[in-house]
């Protein structure tokens, strides 16, 4: 009896899941990138995200890339607590769109880092602190182009202002372990001759 109460409600997490996979596997960049001409595989660091695309393609793109990788952690997640009145459900559900970033079916797996995605899991799951953090963030990181250090600092700001408001601890740390993640992956895509060059 209690197994078979349960089931309907695994079954509607597992679909949510597999949403957030499948939101997170659409490759923004690379689709945005390609329309233009341009192989965001073969220029700049390589990497199939916001960053690359701001910096080979235009501002313009690159904006509206950044718009787009976050929205596919956002929406998922926005829609799974939603249901299911559980933040810990739309962490799984951002996860998951987070490693549908990483490795996309679509592009035989090779993925970008993932930091406007985790961008969008935060701002679903703890808006205050987020859009607070985000907006200073963001024009540092136009002005100063340096994705690793600006993340960083906006990473720290979030924890501080988080805290201050009282947001659940665990949650806290939960969220935060996905940016942390998705910088650990930039530094190990990143090409060699490009180490200096930050991606997102």
């Amino acid at each position: 009896m209690f197994l078979h109460e349960r089931s309907p409600r695994l079954m509607t997490t597992l679909l949510f899941v597999l949403l957030g996979y499948s939101l997170g596997s659409i490759p923004i960049a690379y689709l945005s990138a390609k329309a233009r001409g341009t192989d965001i595989f073969q220029v700049g660091t390589g990497n199939p995200g916001a960053a690359n695309v701001f910096r080979q393609v235009g501002r313009g793109v690159g904006s509206l890339v950044l718009l787009g990788d976050a929205l596919k952690g956002a929406l998922p997640v926005a829609g799974s607590v939603l249901f299911s009145e559980s933040y810990w459900i739309g962490w799984a559900v951002g996860f998951a769109a987070l490693v549908g970033h990483w490795f996309p079916l679509w592009l035989k797996f090779r993925g970008g880092a993932g930091l406007a995605t985790s961008i969008g899991i935060g701002v679903a799951l703890l808006p205050v602190p987020t859009a607070i953090v985000l907006p200073p963030s963001l024009a540092l990181w136009y002005l100063w182009r340096n994705t690793a250090y600006v993340a960083s600092i906006g990473y720290l700001g979030f924890i501080i202002l988080a805290v201050v408001l009282r947001e659940p601890p665990l949650l806290i740390f939960m969220i935060a372990v996905l940016p942390s993640l998705a910088l650990v992956r930039q530094e190990l895509m990143a090409k060699p001759s490009t180490t200096s060059e930050q991606q997102k």
